[in-house]
């Protein structure tokens, strides 16, 4: 007999829309350029390229700042139709004990995974869609195929996040992290981003003139930033379960189980050190880069040392 069938949720057409408008993939662009490049490649004439950076060095300078927002346009609506490609059709099933992810409207993928099988998890609330409270929830899945890394539901109201998460891998749960940066490490959040705005605006002033010096808008731009980063980082630890809190661009919560853990790591420059503070790294199997929360005190980065340790001892005997 065949395993019933359920479906577990879907993705509407509104919701695809609002997703593709709140999204940019610049990886997925980039991936896409390349293809387009070197499809172009072996059509266009050799000297075509030369030619074009030729007539670009001519060009003012003002022109090439403009350039800047257009290309951005471009580049958010082109993200806008591969996400619309990729996602239709988005549905999870729920086929006997195991979890059936299908979507795609030019090329259909499907995968199957069993839920004890999810090392972790990971919510990401990108940077037109965390104002709105929404994210897109993706999952660590230990399995053979090449596909380590799925993605859950690519845009989810974050307060429906738990609910999400009980329905097919009850063993996670999304909280807020308990312990953050302290006060004195602010400045470390925000010095390499403002020296490089600084930068930035120098280099534009000194070969672009007055037009350049428009680039030291950059520096509250990246404060702002900066401060972001500062109070969004964090992690909490919750039984078995860590939650790590890290921003780039996007912020990131990651949920990892005990278990699924491979390393914990603790580092600092000396900078970081004589502030009396540390980083923490923990790596899954599935994601040997891991996930990562900085500049907390000893005390809290040495809290998840001593959980992973203890667990493994436990395990041991």
């Amino acid at each position: 007999m065949q395993p019933e069938r359920e479906v577990l949720l879907g993705l509407s057409a509104g919701r695809l829309f609002a997703g593709a408008l709140t999204t940019m993939n610049l990886p997925l662009v980039v991936v896409f350029g390349t293809g387009v490049y070197s499809f172009a490649d072996d059509l266009l004439p050799a000297h075509f390229y030369s030619s074009l950076v030729e007539r670009a060095g001519q060009l003012p300078a003002i022109w090439w700042l403009g350039l800047v927002p257009v290309m951005f346009l471009l580049a958010w609506i082109l993200s806008a139709v591969l996400f619309t490609i990729k996602y239709a059709g988005f549905t999870v099933e729920q086929e006997g004990g195991n979890i059936t992810i299908v979507s795609g409207l030019l090329d259909r993928k499907k995968h199957v995974f069993s839920p004890g099988k999810v090392q972790a998890v990971e919510i990401r609330e990108g940077l037109l869609r965390q104002p709105f409270g929404y994210a897109e929830v993706e999952i660590y899945v230990l399995t053979s195929e090449t596909e380590k890394k799925m993605m859950l539901h690519p845009l989810l109201p974050l307060r429906d996040v738990n609910e999400l998460l009980a329905r097919i891998v009850p063993q996670f749960v999304m909280q807020p992290p308990a312990n953050r940066p302290p006060d004195r490490a602010r400045w470390l959040f925000l010095r390499w981003k403002l020296l490089g705005a600084a930068l930035l605006g120098t280099a534009g002033t000194v070969f672009l003139g007055p037009v350049g010096a428009f680039l030291f808008l950059l520096i509250p731009l990246c404060a702002v930033w900066g401060y972001g980063c500062f109070k969004d980082e964090g992690l909490s630890i919750q039984g078995k379960l860590l939650t790590i809190r890290h921003r780039a661009i996007s912020r990131r919560t990651a949920l990892m189980r005990r278990p699924h853990v491979v390393t914990v790591d603790t580092v600092a420059t000396r900078r970081q050190r004589s502030k009396s503070l540390l980083s923490v790294r923990a790596r899954l199997m599935v994601n040997r880069g891991g996930f990562k929360a900085i500049f907390l005190e000893y005390g809290q980065a040495y809290a998840v040392n001593e959980w992973f340790r203890q667990a493994s001892d436990l395990t041991q005997k």
